[in-house]
């Protein structure tokens, strides 16, 4: 068996000729499930008989790199760390029938780690980095213009996910809490974005039904709107049948990701970007991307093109 590997990601960006193009050949109907259909720079596409990318894992955890509050200064690490566990939970308290959700587990403690990678013989720790412009300019294929990009490694044959990895741009606006301010002009709400980031992270793909959270537009006001969920998301999330985190011991803490052995055989693909209006555009679309590669021994970074 060979394990073919992909980061599903999700960016901001503005609108452009290549988003407006994604927009023309875009999945029309409702919510959608990335597949292994979805093929990198495409858009999300199920077929029957197709594996879904989906966790196998009742929980994950993730981690923040250890310059990620330095380069956000507009919140305190107590801020940031509540906005990041209220956008999780918005997709956590949805109810399917009475099964337990799904177990997202914030990191107490940072890490030096700060590469978005997948690595074979080790465990790999699911980051959230934050990128200065100009560190985001020197990465393969990470458009200026995008906000945030989140990658899910999966097994290309059963599609399991495996590890994920987000990462946020920091030079595309200045992220805040746009609830307890009033924000202007280049300034992001922090748990807009990652409220949309963690539909993709748990395997949803983009969405055309207005207003929805996991709709591929945004608007520059800035947003607040993709905070809660709308019907379309609850639906879409229902849908993934995420297993079921049982809790036993007095911890309940998740455990390590499983190792993934050298031998395999992986490779990356791509999932959506969300797209932010620019000053000289009435709206802002998602638009989708990236490059497709095969990788023997060490995974390699989730790519897009815009």
């Amino acid at each position: 068996m060979s394990f073919r590997f992909g980061p599903v990601r999700a960016a901001l960006c503005t609108l452009s000729l290549c988003c407006l193009q994604l927009l023309a050949t875009s999945h029309a109907a409702a919510f959608c499930r990335e597949s292994l259909k979805s093929s990198a720079g495409g858009d999300c596409e199920e077929e029957p008989g197709v594996p879904f990318l989906t966790w196998k894992r009742g929980c994950m955890t993730y981690r923040f790199n250890d310059n990620f509050f330095t380069l956000i200064p507009a919140l305190s690490e107590t801020a940031i760390r509540e906005t990041f566990t209220k956008s999780f939970d918005a997709w956590a308290a949805v109810d399917c029938g009475g099964r337990n959700p799904f177990f997202v587990q914030q990191a107490s403690k940072a890490t030096a780690t700060s590469a978005a990678e997948f690595l074979y013989d080790a465990v790999n720790e699911s980051i959230v980095a934050a990128r200065t412009r100009a560190e985001w300019s020197k990465l393969k294929d990470h458009d200026d213009s995008a906000l945030a990009l989140t990658l899910l490694w999966h097994d290309k044959a059963t599609g399991e996910i495996l590890d994920v990895d987000m990462e946020l741009n920091t030079g595309a606006g200045r992220f805040n809490d746009c609830d307890k301010i009033r924000c202007g002009a280049n300034m992001l709400d922090l748990q807009n974005t990652v409220t949309h980031e963690a539909g993709h992270l748990l395997g949803l793909g983009h969405t055309n039904v207005p207003g929805a959270t996991m709709e591929p537009s945004t608007n520059s006001n800035p947003e607040t709107l993709k905070r809660t969920l709308e019907r379309d998301d609850i639906d879409g999330y229902c849908a993934l049948k995420l297993p079921e985190w049982k809790c036993s011991g007095a911890s309940c803490s998740c455990p390590a990701p499983p190792i993934v052995p050298s031998r395999m055989t992986v490779r990356t693909c791509g999932c959506r970007v969300l797209g932010a209006r620019s000053a000289e555009t009435p709206a802002g679309w998602l638009c989708a991307g990236g490059v497709l590669a095969l990788v023997a021994w060490r995974i390699r970074r989730n790519r897009r093109n815009y």
